[in-house]
């Protein structure tokens, strides 16, 4: 063999290489071409994700503003009396007749209410009530001074 048939052998081989890496070149440059139009994809999808997740929070924050007094209110309130009384309440219920109470009220004489309401002096009928109320209130404090006198003797 010869220098020239050397020299050919490495450029045919030079060639071969040069052509082989400029094939790698060109498919690293599709796939960074592709990643980088994937890549601008998932911002722009980010980008639309928070101003729908902003917009659903502008549209949450003024219901919130108002639930929260309300949660305020109910962390005071002692839901076991509250259930307690409720148990109650539906035992006294269940106790009541409804049948004889509705034939109670539908027995009523309703125009002659309404014509014995007519004819009353409500305003002497107010200041009755505001002498009678308060002639309760007297008792009541009168009530309440004996039984502290007869707890201070011992009866």
């Amino acid at each position: 063999m010869n220098t020239q048939d050397t020299n050919y052998t490495i450029d045919n081989a030079n060639e071969a290489m040069f052509k082989k890496l400029s094939r790698e070149l060109r498919a690293t440059r599709i796939f960074c071409t592709i990643t980088s139009l994937l890549m601008v994809c998932v911002l722009l999808g980010g980008c639309m994700a928070f101003k729908v997740v902003q917009g659903c929070v502008e549209q949450i924050m003024p219901v919130v503003e108002e639930i929260v007094p309300v949660a305020e209110q109910l962390a005071t309130v002692d839901f076991a009396v509250l259930n307690e009384t409720m148990v109650r309440l539906d035992g006294s219920l269940q106790l009541v007749d409804w049948e004889a109470m509705s034939d109670q009220l539908a027995a009523l004489d309703v125009e002659a209410i309404n014509k014995a309401i007519q004819g009353l002096d409500t305003e002497e009928l107010t200041v009755a009530l505001e002498n009678l109320n308060e002639a309760a209130d007297t008792l009541k404090k009168i009530s309440e001074s004996l039984k502290k006198i007869t707890s201070k003797f011992g009866f």
